[in-house]
């Protein structure tokens, strides 16, 4: 009964997968996932579509990567040492909001910044 049991659950898992389109690798990366020490971006709320890893304290342009990251932006999970800062630019740059070490946060402003700043600790 138990390996019944135990085959049902795998059988509904591979179900679940093949429904949303993800394998059980991507799985593992759908929600919040970020390496120990980074912080992590997202174009959906809730640590969905991980777009970007910050690789250290500093300011970055997102509409000069490659590709461009601007104006998408919905969700960060600040596993960093610093606190991080978003801005817009509006003609300058405007500030949008702050996420504080240890957060995983919903932006209030979805899809609008272009520029992050990271605190270096």
């Amino acid at each position: 009964m138990k390996r019944l049991t135990n085959s049902l659950a795998v059988l509904a898992l591979a179900a679940v997968f093949s429904l949303t389109g993800a394998s059980a690798a991507q799985a593992g990366v759908l929600a919040w996932d970020c390496p120990a020490g980074y912080s992590c971006y997202y174009d959906n709320k809730e640590g969905g579509n991980r777009i970007w890893i910050a690789p250290s304290a500093g300011c970055f342009d997102l509409g000069r990567m490659n590709p461009p990251l601007n104006d998408r932006i919905s969700s960060v999970n600040n596993g960093g040492n610093g606190q991080v800062h978003l801005y817009n630019w509006e003609g300058h740059w405007a500030y949008l909001e702050n996420i504080s070490r240890g957060a995983k946060w919903n932006t209030r402003y979805q899809n609008v910044a272009d520029m992050v700043c990271i605190d270096q600790r």
